[in-house]
């Protein structure tokens, strides 16, 4: 015989299997009659709650809350990915929600939700600039976890992949190279990651003694890369440094309309190693973040609120793999 499952309790008790969970986590927003119905079925069917809610006898949630603030990107996808699979081994349950925008509203009806759960601490995935002013405003209860750029919020540990040495070796290694003009096509800069890649290229020029120009791609896409590369080839640059690789791929698009070679003629470095960028050709020199390392050192820290402990910032390396697109130049 199957074991009782949490969509057999929402049949018999007439209701969804999302107010099945919100009952087995004390939500208050289940209205009395309804609680009533569903524990009656739990209690009918044997049903054996899940590890969250056994330990709300405990005086604990075993549950974890995760916001999402970020577009859902390959970077973003991944961390999630990782910290699923380090809760599951840990033991915990995640209730994810998500804000639709930056606004007071939408960021405390959000936060209003997690703690709604008893959440045990919640894990936030924001890099918007305008998001974590919002959320530095607002005091919670629970402990929480910050998965963002450098730069943190009141009261909250932040696990972070270093943004500006990652653009820094980027930037470096073009100099090294040989290139002497260079080009940041910077992401969305409305985002703190996208802020700090920028200014480690400026920065790092300057202390170079090399040209920068950064051209504002307004977002991340190959779309915003061809377009913000066809206006840099104004700088005439021999390097590019785009803040991600889908932009380092529009660019390359662009450069090759233009009958620019990539690594001949210009030097084009990315950010992100997503899967793609060792397979184009060139194959595509890139910063490494290692999201699924992030994602397992968020989880080390909600363990560790778990046991008592204080959280502590972590700030993960960031590697480049240096590849086909950025072959030092030829000396002439």
């Amino acid at each position: 015989m199957r074991a009782v499952v949490m969509s057999d309790v929402a049949r018999a008790a007439g209701v969804s299997q999302q107010t099945v969970s919100r009952v087995l986590h004390d939500h208050p927003s289940v209205r009395p009659e309804t609680r009533a119905r569903v524990n009656a079925a739990i209690e009918r069917l044997g049903y054996q709650p899940n590890l969250a809610a056994r330990s709300l006898a405990a005086g604990r949630s075993g549950t974890i809350g995760v916001l999402l603030m970020s577009r859902l990107s390959h970077g973003t996808a991944s961390t999630f990915a990782a910290i699923a699979e380090s809760a599951r081994q840990e033991g915990y349950q995640l209730v994810v929600t998500s804000a639709p925008d930056d606004s007071p509203g939408a960021v405390h009806s959000a936060l209003d939700e997690l703690a709604g759960y008893r959440v045990e601490a919640s894990i936030i995935l924001a890099r918007r600039i305008t998001a974590l002013e919002e959320l530095d405003s607002r005091p919670t209860q629970s402990p929480r976890i910050l998965m963002a750029g450098q730069g943190g919020i009141a009261g909250a540990a932040t696990v972070a992949i270093d943004q500006a040495a990652g653009a820094t070796a980027a930037t470096e290694h073009l100099v090294r190279t040989g290139r002497r003009r260079l080009v940041h096509v910077a992401g969305d800069l409305s985002n703190a990651d996208a802020v700090a890649r920028r200014d480690a290229f400026v920065r790092t020029c300057a202390e170079q003694g090399v040209q920068a120009v950064v051209v504002d791609a307004g977002g991340w896409s190959a779309e915003d890369g061809a377009r913000a590369g066809a206006e840099a080839l104004g700088a005439s640059p021999d390097g590019v440094f785009a803040a991600n690789d889908d932009l380092a791929l529009g660019v390359m698009r662009a450069l090759h309309d233009a009958g620019y070679r990539v690594p001949d003629d210009v030097g084009l470095v990315g950010f992100d190693d997503v899967p793609a960028s060792r397979m184009l050709v060139p194959a595509l020199t890139t910063v490494v973040q290692d999201f699924h390392a992030l994602g397992r050192a968020v989880m080390a820290q909600v363990v560790a609120v778990a046991s008592g402990r204080e959280p502590q910032d972590v700030l993960l390396d960031a590697k480049l793999v240096i590849r086909e697109s950025s072959r030092p130049v030829d000396p002439r």
